[in-house]
């Protein structure tokens, strides 16, 4: 069997451990394949079903009012787009990259959130009601997950229009910086779109008004500095994750670009015109746009190098490139290679091929 061959069925038992199969075999490797492919199945099938109730819940609140649908509340809606952004992420980039971002989402700004509401220094003077439920000290726990709903997306947004691809491969310190700038503001441009509604409505109140419908130009400064330090955090502590990213393009991808782009629409097509709308149509617009077309570049069937020379029969087996290739880069790979194929290299090679 070539020598790439070998490595990648390494890389495919050593890979489906998740499954809960701890022994893989020469027997049950194939059962485990199967297992892993019905669960990502299924993950993406509850992550889309979540983006959906998500869109319904916006387009039953805001777009069509007047049509007798069953309304779903801002808590539900919150909960179902937080609950796509992190399956997604988890699906698409590895459960430790998903994890480590809705963590360092949620600890950030729950901090930046309790110090802004106590001393009013980094948002401006304001605070929440009741209306948003259970709090932890004097932010309501719906809020770091507001947060991380829309993180996310923002996150991907920037990857596409900065890198051309869905997650980034440098590490470079620069890079980071840089990304991590150009996500703080493309976040906070949804926020310029929905604060003011969302105080309007008694979610927060803001005890001295402002100049920008009623918000302080001081809380955008806040948000500016907020998202800034969850991707700055976030983008060093990953450099030491070795994520695991397919970077083809597929509808699945796309999904989040479509979650930032739907609360742009929900304000834009929303029936009464307010001043909001405009700023959702170009602040939020503009960036979705570039977003998707960088998106219609990626290429559909581009795969590393390195897969290029596997059989067709073994790359079924593997639904992330990035993984394999991270990997194989690995020398603990080869010796496990030499272990597994030295039991038995015919019977493997016979049960997968």
């Amino acid at each position: 069997m070539p020598k790439i061959a070998a490595d990648f069925l390494a890389i495919a038992k050593l890979n489906l451990r998740d499954t809960g199969l701890t022994t893989l075999d020469d027997r049950n490797l194939p059962r485990a394949v199967t297992l892993a492919k019905h669960m990502k199945t299924a993950l993406r099938f509850i992550s889309t079903l979540a983006f959906s109730a998500y869109v319904y819940g916006e387009l039953a609140a805001h777009v069509y009012p007047f049509v007798l649908l069953p309304h779903v509340g801002v808590h539900l809606r919150v909960i179902a787009l937080t609950l796509f952004a992190f399956i997604h992420a988890g699906a698409s980039f590895g459960w430790k990259v998903g994890s480590l971002m809705f963590l360092t989402t949620a600890f950030v700004t729950w901090s930046f959130e309790q110090v802004g509401v106590a001393t009013g220094a980094i948002y401006g003077h304001y605070h929440y009601s009741d209306m948003l439920g259970p709090k932890l000290g004097a932010i309501p726990i719906l809020i770091p997950l507001a947060w991380f709903m829309m993180i996310y997306p923002s996150y991907l947004v920037t990857n596409l229009v900065f890198d051309g691809r869905m997650f980034p491969e440098s590490t470079d310190v620069r890079q980071i910086l840089i990304r991590a700038l150009l996500a703080a503001m493309v976040m906070t441009a949804w926020d310029a779109v929905i604060d003011p509604a969302m105080s309007h409505a008694g979610f927060w109140v803001w005890e001295h008004g402002g100049s920008y419908l009623g918000v302080p130009r001081h809380n955008f400064a806040g948000w500016l500095a907020t998202t800034f330090v969850v991707y700055l955090v976030f983008g060093f502590l990953h450099r030491w994750l070795k994520p695991f990213v397919n970077q083809r393009r597929d509808c699945f991808g796309l999904l989040p670009i479509l979650a930032y782009a739907a609360v742009a629409l929900v304000q834009v097509a929303n029936q009464n015109v307010t001043p909001t709308s405009i700023v959702a149509l170009f602040a939020m617009g503009f960036p979705v746009l570039l977003a998707l077309a960088r998106w219609s570049q990626m290429s559909a069937k581009s795969i590393p190098k390195e897969v290029e020379r596997v059989p067709t029969s073994l790359r079924r087996y593997l639904s992330h490139w990035g993984q394999a290739i991270s990997l194989l880069r690995q020398s603990s790979i080869h010796e496990g290679r030499k272990r597994f194929f030295s039991r038995s290299p015919r019977a493997v090679k016979t049960t997968l091929c």
